[in-house]
C-alpha cells in the first residue's frame, strides 16, 4: 500500500535532487547562452517596436533565468556561472544580416530542450517553472517569425 504521506507534492514520483542539478545545469548554459545572443543582437535589430518587443522579453527571459538558477541552488546545486563561455560567437559576427535567423535557430533549440526537459519527472514547482519558460520562449519565437514576417527577411 503506497504511504499516503509521500505522495503529496509528487514525492516518491519525481527525480532526486542531485538529478534535477545535473538536468537543469546544461539547460541554464543554453538559455544564458540565448539570453547573450539576444543581448548581442539588440541593438542590429530593426528599430521601433520590434526592439522595444524584445527589450521586454528579454527582462522576462532574464526573470525565468534567475527561476530555474534557483530551483538549481534550492536542490543543493552550483548553478552554471557563463565564466567558461570564452570566444561565444555572438549574433551576426557584426552583421545586420543573419541576426533574426541565428535568433530564430537558437530560440528553436532552446525550445525544444525545454520541450524535451518537460518529459521528465520533475517535482510539482520545477514543472511549473518549466511550462512558464517554455511559454515564454514560445512567445519569443513568436515575435521573432513575426518581425522576419514584416522585415521581409528569408529563414
Amino acid at each position: 500500500m503506497p504511504n499516503p504521506i509521500l505522495n503529496r507534492g509528487g514525492a516518491g514520483i519525481s527525480i532526486s535532487r542531485p538529478e534535477t542539478v545535473d538536468r537543469l545545469r546544461p539547460l541554464i548554459r543554453q538559455f544564458n547562452e540565448l539570453h547573450l545572443l539576444y543581448v548581442s543582437a539588440l541593438p542590429r535589430l530593426p528599430a521601433g517596436e520590434g526592439r522595444e518587443r524584445v527589450e521586454g522579453l528579454l527582462r522576462i527571459a532574464r526573470m525565468d533565468i534567475d527561476k530555474i538558477e534557483e530551483t538549481i541552488h534550492s536542490s543543493g546545486g552550483v548553478s552554471y556561472t557563463l565564466t567558461d563561455i570564452g570566444e561565444m560567437k555572438l549574433a551576426g559576427s557584426g552583421q545586420d544580416d543573419g541576426v533574426l535567423e541565428q535568433l530564430l535557430a537558437a530560440e528553436r533549440a532552446f525550445l525544444a530542450a525545454i520541450q524535451g526537459e518537460s518529459k521528465t519527472k520533475h517535482h510539482i514547482r520545477t514543472q511549473a517553472i518549466l511550462m512558464n519558460v517554455e511559454s515564454n520562449s514560445r512567445a519569443r519565437l513568436g515575435m521573432l517569425e513575426d518581425t522576419v514576417r514584416k522585415t521581409g527577411t528569408s529563414e
